[in-house]
């Protein structure tokens, strides 16, 4: 894997961050095995602004320290790199796989210059009344995982988007974005859609302007982004229908489901607002109906396939 700048290729230089010794040695082989050539190495407690040493890419492997805090430049990227097989093992081999593919996903977000890297399974968080408390909520207990990012539509006025990216950053490990044109639906963050001008979600979870309003009585319109999602990202896509008033999110349900993907809806019996989930549940297509404990520990069940493993595959 190398830089490609004008005919002439450059090695790419990688750091380690928050890795034991054990962790920088295995790390270190593999990449050198790919053609890499390997930079220097980073503890959390020697990292500063700016970084230095010439390295490119640095790889944050603690799965609990974002990579979005401040003062870190945009060449930090998370590798959840779980625990280490025995080396020489078929399991070993399955982990390096799956590291190496994390790896040049990684070395493609950074040869095109993006700072976040887009995310391969999206999910639609959609909301109403009482939503903004119940959605902290379920992020706030939430895991990431490599490849996996949420898109959250909340039914509110465009004056008060920014409480939703202030809400996600403080109570959950989250990032959190407003989705402008050009952007792209990222993995680790949860990307607010504005009830402002339209826009549409693209192939490959690009955001792109749209010259028509927004379909029904509700903006951003549940159905219209769950559409979106269902063709883009099929059986990769998803909806968490929570707390709220009327019944945006029926249409939605059903073609996330036909694409493939998978529906859960909050119980109405735990919502500030019944009616939405209600009517998802009783119109709609939904695969799980529970209250937020529950369905977050669901989602955190649904994810625990170790990371690397399930990108080999």
């Amino acid at each position: 894997m190398e830089l490609n700048i004008s005919g002439q290729k450059l090695p790419l230089r990688f750091g380690v961050m928050n890795a034991d010794s054990a962790q920088r040695h295995v790390i270190r082989t593999v990449i050198g095995e790919c053609g890499d050539e390997f930079g220097a190495t980073f503890d959390v407690d020697d990292v500063e602004p700016g970084f230095g040493g010439g390295v490119d890419i640095y790889l944050n492997l603690d799965p609990l320290l974002s990579d979005k805090q401040a003062n870190q430049p945009p060449s930090v990227y998370s590798v959840d790199v779980g625990a280490l097989p025995p080396g020489g093992s078929a399991e070993f081999v399955a982990w390096k796989r799956g590291f190496t593919a994390r790896v040049k996903v990684i070395v493609q977000a950074y040869q095109a210059g993006i700072n976040k890297i887009p995310a391969s399974e999206v999910w639609l968080l959609a909301a109403s009344t009482g939503g903004l408390q119940a959605v902290a909520q379920f992020l706030s207990q939430a895991r990431q995982r490599p490849g996996f990012g949420f898109v959250y539509a909340q039914h509110i006025e465009v004056e008060h988007q920014e409480q939703l990216v202030k809400l996600v950053r403080r109570h959950s490990p989250w990032g959190a974005q407003i989705g402008g044109v050009g952007d792209y639906l990222a993995e680790g963050y949860v990307t607010i859609i504005s009830p402002g001008e339209r826009v549409s979600v693209g192939a490959g979870g690009r955001i792109i302007s749209s010259d028509q309003n927004w379909s029904g009585r509700y903006r951003p319109s549940i159905d219209d982004l769950s559409g979106e999602l269902a063709a883009n990202y099929r059986q990769c896509s998803g909806m968490i229908v929570f707390t709220g008033m009327g019944d945006d999110g029926v249409m939605g349900s059903k073609t996330i489901k036909a694409g493939g993907g998978s529906v859960w809806v909050q119980a109405p019996g735990t919502c500030a607002a019944p009616a939405l989930p209600e009517a998802v549940r009783v119109s709609g297509s939904y695969d799980y109906c529970a209250d937020i404990e529950r369905l977050s520990n669901k989602f955190n069940e649904c994810i625990d396939k170790p990371p690397l493993e399930a990108l080999a595959q």
